[in-house]
């Protein structure tokens, strides 16, 4: 999983300081994605659908996508970072074989209370 997320570009092309940027790199991404299997908090046996709040470049995404899910929203309120992460879905071709689709969504999300 790791070795085919490495594929994609996990960082900011211009990083915002203000919506603090972080990249993940693709060993994190791999291995919440691998813990969130074995806690069966997923499952790669279809119908699975995951939220990607402050989605960045897609790495959380791309390797939801890679482990099993069907449906994945990416929201994030950086265009440029959903840009980034639309390229990335593409450069894996995670939608290619039809099992996996992934909205994109420009959000900013705020807490309730």
């Amino acid at each position: 999983l790791e070795s085919a997320l490495s594929r994609a570009k996990s960082t900011f092309p211009s990083p915002k300081v203000t919506l603090e940027q972080y990249p993940t790199s693709p060993h994190l991404a791999a291995h919440v994605l691998l813990t969130a299997l074995q806690n069966d908090d997923i499952s790669s046996s279809g119908n699975t659908s995951l939220l990607d709040l402050g989605c960045g470049t897609g790495m959380l995404t791309l390797a939801a996508g890679l482990v099993g899910c069907t449906s994945i929203i990416a929201v994030d309120c950086d265009e440029d970072a959903l840009e980034q992460a639309r390229s990335n879905v593409c450069e894996l071709d995670l939608e290619g074989d039809g099992d996996c689709h992934v909205d994109f969504v420009l959000a900013r999300v705020y807490g309730g209370g």
